[in-house]
């Protein structure tokens, strides 16, 4: 009876000092706001309370546990406030940034230039999925697989499955040059004014590319086979980060 009770005692005790941890830990902790939506090498840092309306910012932790000035990668908007507390919008990973000439451009701009860019076939088809690639990736794959086909050129590689509404085929004027002209301007349209003549130079047409139905599916079941993450942890990714992604939904491209 008597060891059952200083089993317990010790259990509350070590309950106790685990409470006291977390409480010094959230106690000390401290978080500073980065603005990374801009073009500069220092970007200014900044408190919760210091942030302004509208502007985009990425959180930087701090604390005494370790973490100092951890970056999570997270850009977010402050779209309001409540009373001093800012309300927040998660807008997306800097991971998923295109950046070919230092450009930075997000996936809310490369969603909101597809949207434009289909919206006239907006009775015919719906965008199912897309995913898009830096010219980086492709050049490796051409000079890996095929050599001498790679590209010097700078430039976006969208895949897209596009699933037609109410009939089995997609309409005649809709082609990839075409909607590859129509992204791009959109693009353009949301860079700064002082960026839009190095982008204009040195920046070439994207390229963009049908692919089977099913195709995105059988992206999900390569990057499950080849990593850790569950399907519950799975999310598809928007922007391919390795030759074999890319591969993948190459080999399942339209003609």
């Amino acid at each position: 009876m008597m060891m059952m009770v200083m089993v317990m005692v010790m259990m509350v005790m070590v309950m106790v000092m685990m409470m006291m941890v977390m409480m010094v830990m959230v106690m000390t902790m401290t978080m500073t706001v980065t603005v990374t939506v801009t073009n500069k090498p220092n970007p200014e840092t900044r408190f919760i309370d210091e942030v302004e309306l509208g502007k985009n910012y990425e959180l930087i932790f701090t604390q005494s546990q370790g973490l100092y000035r951890y970056s999570f990668g997270d850009v977010i908007n402050v779209s309001g406030f409540y009373h001093n507390c800012p309300r927040v919008k998660f807008l997306y990973r800097k991971a998923t940034l295109l950046s070919l000439i230092g450009e930075k451009t997000s996936q809310p701009v490369i969603e909101e230039s597809l949207e434009n860019a289909l919206y006239r076939w907006r009775e015919a088809v719906e965008l199912s999925h897309y995913s898009v690639a830096e010219s980086f990736l492709l050049s490796e794959y051409l000079r890996s697989k095929r050599k001498g086909m790679e590209t010097q050129e700078l430039f976006y590689v969208f895949f897209l499955e596009l699933k037609p509404k109410g009939s089995r085929d997609l309409p005649g004027d809709l082609n990839p040059q075409t909607l590859a002209k129509d992204i791009d301007k959109s693009v353009l349209d949301h860079h700064d004014e002082y960026f839009r003549p190095a982008i204009e130079n040195q920046i070439s047409r994207s390229k963009v590319f049908f692919v089977k139905p099913g195709s995105f599916s059988k992206l999900r079941d390569f990057v499950l086979a080849n990593s850790t993450a569950s399907r519950m942890q799975f999310k598809m990714p928007l922007k391919l980060r390795t030759v074999e992604m890319l591969e993948v939904l190459l080999l399942n491209a339209l003609e």
